[in-house]
């Protein structure tokens, strides 16, 4: 199907650690025929298990390697969630935690047990990994879920001179457009894209 799209002129590639197919993303565009300049562009998400910067920084390892045969250059990485939250009926936190491998809890606490700042963490090691040149672009998804006053938070001590966040939910932003003033000027002076499905 992937070499299919990609036949089809079909160039951006969105995928997610949950869905748990990003060797199987790459291993098809390794075999669709393309070089390696830039022709393809794969975005991926970090799962709420892997919150906190040492979480983070090992499912963006794990990434990289499943994208390392993909043409292109490195995937965007995105925090797919802020948090788990127990009044989310199909989000299962203690599950899930329970089903990880032994080294995800061995790098570092449940981030069910840390709602209110795990997601921190991870940015900081996304903001790690892009000045690294490891990955293209970092940002957030399902923006509806993190709340202006989240946002607020991010734009507040995000490094203004790399983030390039990527925004879901278009109806959002159509409403009520970057009513923060933190988000104002990550607006005006950052590099800020907003993608709407």
């Amino acid at each position: 199907m992937l070499k299919l799209a990609v036949g089809l002129d079909v160039r951006f590639v969105d995928t997610a650690m949950a869905s748990r197919n990003e060797a199987l993303i790459a291993q098809a565009l390794a075999g669709s025929g393309l070089g390696s300049a830039n022709d393809v562009h794969v975005q991926t998400k970090v799962w709420y298990t892997h919150l906190g910067y040492a979480r983070t920084q090992l499912a963006v390892r794990n990434s990289l390697a499943n994208f390392a045969t993909s043409p292109g250059p490195p995937p965007t990485v995105l925090l797919h969630w802020p948090r788990c939250r127990n009044d989310v009926p199909w989000m299962r936190c203690e599950e899930e935690e329970s089903e990880l491998p032994e080294e995800v809890k061995a790098v570092g606490p449940p981030p069910h047990l840390q709602p209110a700042d795990a997601w921190e963490g991870s940015w900081a090691a996304l903001e790690d990994a892009f000045l690294a040149g490891d990955v293209s672009n970092i940002g957030v998804r399902y923006c509806i879920c993190w709340s202006i006053m989240l946002l607020d938070l991010l734009f507040l001590f995000c490094s203004a001179d790399i983030i390039i966040a990527l925004f879901h939910n278009a109806t959002l932003f159509n409403s009520s457009p970057f009513i923060s003033p933190f988000a104002v000027r990550c607006r005006t002076s950052m590099q800020l894209n907003y993608s709407g499905f």
